[in-house]
């Protein structure tokens, strides 16, 4: 169910009010960049797409059913405009950008004063995106959709068209496999 504010502005926004549709991008906004992020290093490419996003919302958004959530809809729209740009200028993605956000609590286990716990945390950080790589897609999907976007289990069965209990075990699988490489290094 979508909190009753966004679903007032997504039908303000339908019937054309502009600020309404302002107030519901610029909510979204800094997730859909950390999206992009995921994809693109440059920060100006970054804003290109974001921005490219946002119009393709905007032309889209009468086909918003509310089936899902808001986040969820656009949040497939975010990854197939990078996916479709990186396949348009032949690049991969860029996973590194995003390898903090998988350990939120990293930043708090680092002393910003102590260079090597500061090089010890990034060597952490660097093994979790090089096994992050390594995961199949559908692990990497579920685990991306939940720890660095912050999406629950029926969020992620929704958008990986699969129940909450495969959601459940692709989390579960991902971190296992991610612990068990970290512990090989």
């Amino acid at each position: 169910m979508l909190k009753q504010l966004e679903l007032t502005l997504i039908n303000k926004a339908k019937q054309g009010n502009k600020a309404a549709f302002d107030m519901l991008m610029v909510s979204y906004q800094q997730q859909i960049a950390r999206i992009v992020r995921r994809y693109l290093q440059d920060p100006d490419e970054v804003a290109d797409l974001v921005q490219e996003i946002f119009i393709k919302v905007y032309q889209s958004l009468m086909s918003f059913r509310a089936e899902s959530t808001f986040y969820t809809w656009l949040y497939r729209i975010a990854i197939n405009t990078a996916k479709n740009y990186l396949t348009r200028v032949k690049r991969m993605p860029a996973f590194e950008a995003e390898a903090i956000d998988l350990l939120p609590e990293l930043d708090s286990l680092t002393d910003k004063d102590n260079p090597e716990l500061l090089l010890i945390s990034e060597e952490v950080a660097k093994g979790i995106v090089a096994a992050l790589k390594e995961l199949p897609v559908e692990l990497q999907t579920a685990l991306i959709l939940r720890e660095i976007n912050g999406c629950n289990y029926a969020e992620i069965a929704a958008e990986m068209h699969c129940p909450i209990g495969t959601v459940r075990s692709r989390i579960a699988r991902a971190r296992e496999t991610i612990i068990t490489k970290l512990k090989q290094q």
